[in-house]
């Protein structure tokens, strides 16, 4: 419905298609205030939604080459102790076991197999 969500149509050399994106709690979106009891979030215990739609423009790209993530365009400000990320970063590879986490990094990232992304 309009002013429910933010949607955004995009297009790549290899790839074109759509982005909705749903923000809890965010204001100035929508006609009305933000409402946590209606809606989308209601009964969830999730901050946003991102779904992607739309189709690769060339043939043969292999899922096993798609990949979900963040990839930061700077380094992160200060981070806590490496000893600290690093067992953060264990535990949630238990989890998602393809994860790559590079946090120290010029530009910082944590990408997934978009196959293997809950």
């Amino acid at each position: 419905a309009p002013g429910q969500a933010l949607v955004v149509d995009f297009e790549s050399d290899i790839f074109v298609g759509s982005l909705l994106l749903r923000i809890r709690n965010a204001q100035g979106t929508t006609p009305k205030p933000y409402d946590d009891s209606s809606g989308y979030f209601t009964g969830m215990n999730r901050r946003y939604q991102t779904v992607v739609r739309g189709m690769f423009k060339k043939e043969g790209v292999a899922m096993t080459d798609c990949v979900t993530g963040q990839v930061l365009s700077r380094k992160c400000g200060k981070l806590p102790p490496k000893m600290l990320l690093r067992a953060a970063v264990k535990i949630i590879s238990y989890f998602a076991p393809q994860l790559k986490v590079k946090l120290d990094a010029d530009k910082p990232c944590c990408i997934s197999p978009l196959g293997s992304t809950p």
